[in-house]
């Protein structure tokens, strides 16, 4: 067992066993600035204002910290990049961008319409003029925050949805008839939205119970349109699907585009661009303590995301007697499976242990993780992408995921993650068990993790982006 101590200053170890101790950092930097420590001093002093900007040990060191001419400006550097500590980018080249989608924050479900919402402000922050037209779903609103309020003035949600989410499945107007209505209804409200702003380019998302018939009649009017997919399913059937040069793909994986082409889709480009995530809300300098197993679970509470497979893994720990602790996150949205899995939690004498705490705003699960050193990844059918890993790696967790097409492009055993057996709650427990017996290693894991893992940000997945539009734009203004 790797359990051997590694001497840090005396209250290090208070900061990391629980990362939102607001006296323990302001303990650790009075601890570092005595000790000569200025670098550390600072980047303690910084993490202190990410949790509590007013605190009274800020306004005496903070600015005198600053000036110090011993600071290692070269850390410095990395550590504001990845604590958001910077100015935005600007773009040289701002563009009339409209975005249409399903749903859109705070009405969500997943994290696709999270990542569209990401997109769509990192682009109007650099610039560019931004409208998304969705639907008004008010059933899946879920907490909003001050960014969503300031948003809204640039959405429109007047598109209708011909289908329903219920007790978390699909389900679609029965009648081809009224769905044909729906769609025919959201082509005309796309195309006077298009004839009010005026886009260089659409960028399309989720289009499930929009139907794609203005797909075809923006190509016809040279408007070039980017298909964002965060999953191997279109919104239409392969040939359905507009033929147009100006109507490209971008998948948030590989393995998306894979499956694409295999059901017979042709596109003029495929790219992908992965869905990122704005990490700075989740990264934290310090890692977390591992002398307990801190799990979170994070995603829709659903049978195909697998909890009930982590739940019986949890169960393996208890007859194994490893201390540990787990936090459910997440919509529920089957009421009859939630119930399940307290239910098994119960008999299995380990509700003592699990937390089913339902859906977090994103300040809300970034403290989460600064209370976790854990993330479990156990979903069972074909993740397209693993958006909660890579947060939770910024946050310095160690990602146990299983073996799903998608998620898997992002991660190497025992490298920057540990992988189990897809619907394999035994091997999943074995990976917890070897994080608890390994602690020094998982730890150096979960490092590589967290440096790995800012290649995935919303502005390097924006940069891809709108490199992806210039090209569209300039390929479309070649033809006229």
């Amino acid at each position: 067992m790797s359990k051997s101590k590694v001497n840090h200053p005396r209250h290090y170890l208070s900061v990391t066993k629980e990362r939102n101790n607001i006296a323990a950092y302001v303990d650790l930097a009075k601890e570092q600035v005595a000790s000569g420590n200025i670098t550390q001093a600072y980047i303690t002093a910084s993490e202190l204002t990410r949790l509590d900007s007013n605190n009274g040990f800020l306004n005496e060191k903070i600015t005198e910290l600053e000036l110090q001419i011993d600071l290692d400006l070269n850390q410095l550097t990395i550590y504001k990049n990845r604590a958001g500590l910077v100015l935005a980018k600007k773009s040289i080249s701002p563009r009339s961008i409209l975005i249409i989608t399903n749903i859109f924050p705070p009405q969500k479900l997943g994290g696709f319409g999270r990542t569209m919402f990401e997109f769509s402000e990192e682009l109007l922050t650099r610039g560019h003029r931004v409208r998304v037209i969705t639907s008004d779903t008010p059933k899946l609103k879920r907490k909003h925050q001050e960014f969503h309020k300031k948003f809204e003035i640039n959405v429109n949600r007047s598109l209708k949805l011909f289908g329903d989410w219920i007790d978390g499945a699909a389900v679609a107007e029965p009648s081809i008839e009224k769905r044909h209505q729906i769609a025919t209804y959201n082509e005309q409200t796309v195309l006077d939205e298009v004839k009010e702003f005026c886009p260089d380019i659409v960028i399309v998302g989720n289009l499930d119970f929009l139907g794609n018939l203005f797909i075809k009649k923006l190509t016809d009017l040279n408007i070039p349109v980017l298909h964002r997919l965060g999953n191997s399913f279109t919104g239409s059937e392969p040939n359905e699907t507009p033929t147009s040069a100006i109507y490209w793909m971008a998948a948030c994986s590989k393995w998306v585009n894979d499956v694409l082409r295999n059901n017979g889709y042709k596109f003029k480009k495929y790219l992908v661009i992965p869905p990122g995530s704005p990490l700075h809300y989740y990264y934290r300098y310090y890692p977390p303590n591992r002398e307990t197993l801190k799990i979170v679970y994070s995603g829709l509470i659903l049978p195909f995301k697998g909890a009930h497979i982590l739940l019986e893994a949890l169960v393996y720990l208890k007859h194994m007697n490893i201390p540990f602790e787990c936090n459910f996150a997440g919509d529920t949205l089957s009421d009859s499976y939630l119930e399940n899995l307290k239910l098994i939690a119960h008999v299995n004498k380990i509700s003592d242990y699990v937390n089913f705490i339902g859906f977090l705003s994103i300040d809300e699960l970034s403290k989460l993780y600064a209370s976790s050193n854990t993330l479990v990844f156990p979903s069972v059918f074909e993740e397209p992408f693993g958006k909660s890993q890579v947060e939770a790696m910024a946050a310095g967790l160690l990602v146990i995921s299983s073996d799903t097409k998608g998620s898997i492009e992002l991660l190497s055993d025992k490298n920057n993650a540990l992988i189990f057996k897809k619907n394999d709650a035994y091997d999943l427990s074995q990976k917890l068990i070897w994080a608890h017996n390994h602690q020094l290693k998982a730890a150096e894991i979960a490092k590589i993790g967290q440096n790995y893992s800012f290649k995935y940000t919303t502005s390097n997945c924006v940069d891809l982006l709108e490199t992806a539009l210039d090209q569209m734009i300039t390929y479309a203004n070649s033809r006229k």
